[in-house]
């Protein structure tokens, strides 16, 4: 009676195919026709067998065609120690094998999400370099204006300046000019003064008052005759 199929140790392995394997397992070995013994007889002795990875390996004895899985498992407990090892490593390198995948998975989707916060982030530099260039571009405006201000107001200071020296200077010249004008008035008056005393009938006044008839001491003061003081002519008054 064959056994019944053995539950895979491998979670990874599906329950029909470890079944398959242990069921593979009753199947006499296939030898090549040059190992199989001539008769019945014959006595068995070791034969050398070339496996299909090219390894040769020594055969015990010849197997039977009516062996059972346990006259198997009885005659080759190096293989089925053979086949748990390398069930146990495929089960162990599957293992890490699903772990990497998970892990790489892991760092695949971590990877992921830094690169759009990373491009979130730029998007967010980029916006505030382009609104800080924009606030400079702003400022640099400010300043060509405010400067054209300055520059205006310097040059209506220096006016100023200039405005207020030459009104300092003039005023200066008039008062030089009114002071030279009283001055040549002085002079005109005091010639015109002198002029007025030539005119007079002598330099001694009183001796020639009291020499005109019509002048009388007593009387005060007395019209004086036109011959003494002439009228003035029209174009003088």
């Amino acid at each position: 009676m064959p056994k019944a199929a053995a539950t895979s140790k491998n979670p990874t392995v599906p329950p029909q195919r470890a079944a398959r394997r242990s069921m593979g397992a009753a199947r006499p070995l296939m030898q090549p026709v040059a190992t199989l013994p001539e008769t019945e007889d014959s006595d068995v002795r070791p034969r050398l067998h070339r496996s299909t990875n090219g390894r040769i390996t020594r055969l015990p004895k010849a197997a039977k065609q009516d062996d059972t899985e346990e006259d198997f498992d009885k005659d080759h407990p190096e293989c089925l120690e053979a086949i748990r090892d390398a069930e146990e490593t495929n089960r162990r390198l599957t293992t890490r094998l699903n772990a990497q995948r998970r892990e790489a998975t892991a760092s695949a989707q971590r990877l992921s999400r830094e690169r759009k916060e990373m491009a979130v982030k730029n998007q967010q530099y980029r916006s505030e370099i382009q609104k800080q260039s924009n606030e400079l571009q702003r400022l640099n405006e400010e300043v060509s204006r405010l400067q054209r201000l300055l520059d205006a107001a310097n040059s209506d200071a220096h006016n100023l300046v200039q405005r207020t020296e030459l009104q300092r200077i003039l005023e200066g010249i008039h008062a030089a000019g009114r002071t030279f004008m009283g001055h040549i008035k002085s002079q005109v008056d005091e010639n015109q003064n002198a002029q007025d005393l030539t005119e007079l009938p002598g330099i001694n006044m009183t001796g020639d008052w009291l020499a005109i008839p019509e002048f009388d001491d007593d009387a005060g003061f007395a019209e004086m005759p036109d011959s003494v003081f002439p009228p003035p002519a029209p174009g003088d008054i």
